[in-house]
């Protein structure tokens, strides 16, 4: 059998070692490509000597480079600068790539900066809301002149399309993230009183929010627990809340785990209450083992996958009371909370990697 291979691609990566959504969806792109035979090659801008954050396909050649992780300071990165674009530049160029495929804004900004008077055709991808996610003025006019220069931008929902100037409006597409499951689903029969949280202890995320709802909740059901997965900046703040409101036994900060799916699988429901989410990688990962998600409706990720009514609850963003009672509900009505499950398994079909890359499929076409 003779196998026709496709185009070759290029895939430029901060690092690859972390364990985050952009890492997950680089990978899985990556390897989807490389099972529709597309030569991928994966190129990390920073070598930590740490394995992958996740399993690579053996077909995808990977380069690990240290081009940014020798910079501490910034005077040191801006000295570096020209030297650093140049070596991005050979990197990419000695492959003679169809597509430079490259993620988030900074470094969207760098690869442009780094292939200017060349005619490879780039594709930019913004993962996260470009018109929330905040980034500095500099950055901002570095944005907007260099995005002129790629052949597409790809973003995760329809909503930040709109975000783009008219000028460059026309290069952009909507094309969301591939989600995979490593085959669990919830037993129906176990039986827990459990609601699970899951992500960063950021601002952004507000889990302050989340606690003053609870705070609702126990009041009628003192016997349910929240249990909130991650670490970050705001555990100390958020430990104060939780003594304050004397929610010391319901809502538990649980640190991080290396694998979220056991945790999922022990919680009947997911609450999310950020203040906004580029695409929700894990309301997926919760409706992908069979269970609902009670989220905020901020911009612009959770109204994209969540389908109200139907697995899951879209809330107002900042209405802790109605979050509460979309909490209650689910605890009230477990025939809802099931049959919301159930339909919450479709994920795996509207984001499976064979529909995700038959759309990168059609972009690389072009």
């Amino acid at each position: 059998m003779i196998i026709v291979r496709k185009r070759r691609i290029v895939i430029v990566a901060y690092a690859l070692h972390l364990v985050g959504g952009t890492e997950r969806s680089i990978i899985n792109l990556a390897n989807g490509l490389a099972d529709e035979n597309y030569e991928v090659i994966l190129i990390s801008l920073v070598n930590s000597g740490e394995s992958t954050s996740f399993a690579l396909h053996q077909n995808i050649n990977l380069i690990r480079l240290n081009i940014l992780g020798k910079f501490v300071s910034t005077f040191g990165r801006i000295l570096a600068l020209p030297g650093v674009l140049l070596s991005i530049r050979h990197n990419i160029l000695k492959h003679k790539s169809d597509r430079v495929i490259c993620f988030g804004e900074k470094m969207n900004i760098l690869i442009v900066l780094s292939l200017l008077f060349n005619k490879t055709r780039l594709i930019l991808s913004e993962n996260y809301p470009p018109g929330i996610h905040y980034i500095n003025p500099l950055w901002r006019l570095l944005r907007s002149l260099t995005y002129r220069k790629a052949w597409n931008i790809t973003v995760l929902t329809p909503d930040d399309i709109d975000y783009f100037h008219k000028g460059v409006r026309n290069k952009v597409i909507s094309i969301p993230n591939i989600i995979n499951n490593p085959g669990r689903r919830k037993d129906l029969n176990f039986k827990s009183k459990v609601v699970i949280a899951i992500g960063r202890l950021d601002v952004v995320k507000r889990y302050d929010l989340l606690i003053n709802a609870f705070s609702i909740v126990g009041k009628k059901y003192p016997d349910w627990k929240l249990e909130i997965w991650g670490e970050g900046p705001m555990k100390n703040e958020l430990n104060e809340q939780i003594k304050k409101l004397d929610l010391e036994s319901s809502v538990l900060l649980k640190g991080v785990t290396k694998d979220i799916y056991p945790e999922l699988l022990r919680a009947n429901f997911l609450v999310l209450s950020s203040q906004y989410e580029s695409f929700g990688y894990v309301i997926c990962e919760a409706m992908s083992v069979g269970i609902p998600v009670v989220s905020f409706d901020c911009p612009s990720g959770p109204r994209h996958i969540i389908r109200h009514n139907v697995d899951g609850l879209l809330i107002p963003f900042g209405d802790t009371e109605e979050l509460a009672n979309g909490i209650i509900k689910l605890i009230e009505e477990e025939g809802l909370r099931i049959e919301m499950g159930n339909k919450a398994l479709d994920v795996l079909n509207r984001f499976s990697t064979k529909s995700i890359i038959s759309e990168w499929s059609k972009l690389l076409s072009d």
